[in-house]
């Protein structure tokens, strides 16, 4: 196996350390987790509405606004994840889709067809914009402030790393399956953690079951009981699965989510009194 591109995000030192020790002799390029990037926008605009006096509350930028933006935000560039232009283009669209009123439709970004997430758009190919009433609108002043946003996190460096739509999700579980063998709090041996990566890589792929495959090579015997343990391990994913289709498992888990994203604000918070402008003078 041979990688040849890097997906992390902007606080990561490993990234560096790749480079500066040149594995295969190659450039290795790096790409941006399009959740890293959905998450600063997220940040920067909860930044701003802290900073700027008069656009938080109702009809402004409040939470739930927040929260759709970096959403639509990150869509479009999974929508689009192999073109730039495209990518661009949906993404200042998001916003001035947001912008629309039924005197100023601004939909000319927006996909023009039936089935269009726009739904301005969606009615025009239909002809019912006859009955079409936009939703309230985004407050201007509120576009004035976050608009620098869109500027930073539409330039073509940012969304050449956003090409792939790449997430870093698989590679925390597989880590997450490393660690879980070889625990942190016990000092473990460079060959005690080779040996934990090549049966992680085992079981990230191929379940549990794949442990017996390891077994065989050892000319260990597999009972009943091992067989019957690896199958039923090998199972739970998928009922896993069924049960998060639930809609009390989607009720759960947008509670879990509130209170990640209110920690998540009292930590900017604190970081900008830490790390503030004029902190150290």
């Amino acid at each position: 196996v041979k990688y040849v591109s890097y997906i992390g995000d902007d606080d990561s030192k490993t990234y560096k350390g790749i480079v500066d020790a040149q594995p295969y002799g190659d450039q290795i390029v790096k790409k941006k987790s399009v959740l890293d990037t959905s998450r600063k926008e997220w940040v920067q605009d909860y930044v701003i509405k802290k900073k700027t006096k008069g656009i938080g509350g109702a009809g402004k930028l409040t939470g739930k606004l927040i929260d759709e933006l970096s959403l639509y935000y990150g869509l479009a560039i999974r929508r689009n994840s192999d073109n730039i232009n495209n990518m661009k283009k949906e993404i200042w669209a998001t916003l001035y889709h947001k912008l629309s009123t039924d005197e100023k439709p601004q939909h000319d970004r927006c996909p023009s067809d039936a089935d269009s997430w726009c739904t301005w758009q969606s009615a025009k190919a239909k002809n019912t914009l006859a009955s079409y009433s936009h939703k309230k609108p985004l407050n201007e002043e509120v576009f004035k402030a976050i608009q620098p946003i869109y500027e930073e996190l539409t330039n073509d460096d940012l969304l050449t790393g956003c090409l792939g739509a790449y997430t870093q999700n698989s590679n925390e579980s597989f880590n997450s399956t490393v660690w879980n063998l070889a625990l942190k709090n016990f000092s473990s041996g460079k060959v005690v953690l080779d040996i934990t990566t090549d049966i992680a890589v085992c079981t990230f792929n191929d379940g549990i079951s794949s442990v017996m495959n390891i077994m065989k090579v050892l000319n260990l015997p597999i009972g009943p009981n091992c067989y019957n343990f690896c199958s039923e391990i090998d199972a739970l994913p998928v009922d896993q699965a069924e049960r998060s289709m639930s809609e009390v498992a989607n009720i759960a888990r947008s509670n879990i989510l509130s209170v990640r994203k209110s920690k998540d604000e009292e930590n900017i918070a604190v970081e900008s009194q830490l790390y503030g402008a004029g902190i150290a003078d």
